[in-house]
């Protein structure tokens, strides 16, 4: 079951933003998508038009080649997980899985079997008779999970499903939903803030920022191949280097490199700069320091590397993460200068906006 959205539009207050701007993408058979983007952007309105809980001021939706831009929430067969759970404080583990089938007014026998096999599959078997305030959070995400999946909905939408549980618990979920999606390889479209999140566990990415579309590709061309100044400052954690284009070379900072397509002499220019994409050499390196120069102004062990913060001649900063073994092989200490060497940025024209 494919999903396909066409200009997708919604406003909610008239004379103010639409949440959601001619929004267009599709979800491919069987696979995550994710909608990615920072808060506002749009991503959960456009969930909400997908799973029919709002009404679009234009565009369109199908479901494979169905039109379902005004078939009603309950009649298009969608699983929905919020990230609050969502659950009946008051009915079990079993009850609460059950609830959308005994709505549907299946048999018991069919809810019985149904649950059971439910609860096996997100582990959480002999856990039936308990209360949801007796369960930890991941385990009440599990249920929320069971629950969509209860009806043999067509989509799954996810809405932020991890957004209320610690780091740890998070990890392990997303684990789990990958082990539960090889099992159960159902259309699903999952919307987060977290991008290390969505390039973990989709195989298909759309960029939101301020209602619009920014990107739609594969994790790697997300990441590897940003379309836009947005996408490259928001995936990666980069630093933001800003220049000119002179001669028809593009300078920021330590970055020097052929002009973006059409950048005249004289423009503006921001380079990203991912913090692995920085090598560092001290000033007494046999080879000679041609190389930008920057001091460092701080380090700060971060688990398993040290993050190492650079200032430049300009007095912008850009930050660095040395493994354990690179910072005591170059021996950096607070206040020292050092040589910097890129090994990639990517490099936009014009202005941009978070």
């Amino acid at each position: 079951m494919s999903i396909t959205v066409e200009k997708l539009t919604k406003q909610f207050v008239a004379g103010e933003m639409p949440a959601c701007r001619e929004v267009s993408f599709s979800a491919p058979t069987g696979a995550i998508t994710s909608l990615l983007g920072p808060s506002g952007s749009g991503k959960t309105t456009a969930l909400r038009l997908i799973a029919g809980l709002e009404t679009p001021n234009g565009g369109r939706v199908r479901f494979l080649e169905e039109d379902v831009t005004h078939v009603p929430v309950q009649k298009r067969g969608v699983g929905f997980v919020f990230q609050g759970y969502a659950l009946f404080e008051h009915l079990t583990v079993r009850r609460n899985i059950a609830f959308g089938m005994e709505m549907q007014r299946a048999s018991k026998g069919e809810i019985q079997t149904r649950v059971e096999e439910l609860l096996e599959l997100v582990q959480l078997g002999g856990y039936g008779t308990r209360y949801p305030q007796e369960l930890s959070g991941g385990q009440r995400q599990r249920v929320a999970f069971a629950r969509a999946l209860a009806t043999r909905p067509k989509v799954l939408l996810l809405d932020e499903p991890f957004g209320a549980l610690d780091a740890r618990v998070r990890l392990e979920l997303r684990e789990w939903l990958h082990q539960l999606h090889d099992k159960m390889p159902l259309t699903t479209i999952l919307v987060t803030h977290d991008q290390e999140e969505a390039l973990e566990l989709s195989q298909r990415v759309v960029v939101m920022h301020q209602g619009r579309v920014e990107q739609v590709g594969t994790p790697l061309e997300i990441y590897d191949h940003p379309a836009t100044a947005f996408v490259a400052s928001f995936i990666g954690n980069p630093s933001v280097l800003k220049g000119q284009v002179q001669d028809g070379r593009a300078s920021a900072g330590p970055v020097h490199v052929d002009a973006p397509a059409g950048a005249s002499d004289g423009t503006t220019v921001h380079a990203f700069v991912r913090p692995h994409e920085i090598k560092l050499r001290r000033l007494d390196d046999p080879t000679a320091c041609s190389a930008t120069r920057a001091e460092v102004a701080r380090l700060t062990r971060i688990g398993s590397f040290v993050k190492a913060e650079l200032k430049l001649p300009s007095g912008e900063t850009m930050t660095v993460h040395l493994s354990h073994e690179d910072q005591a092989a170059l021996g950096l200490k607070a206040g020292e200068l050092v040589c910097v060497d890129l090994v990639g940025a990517k490099v936009f024209a014009g202005d941009y906006a978070i």
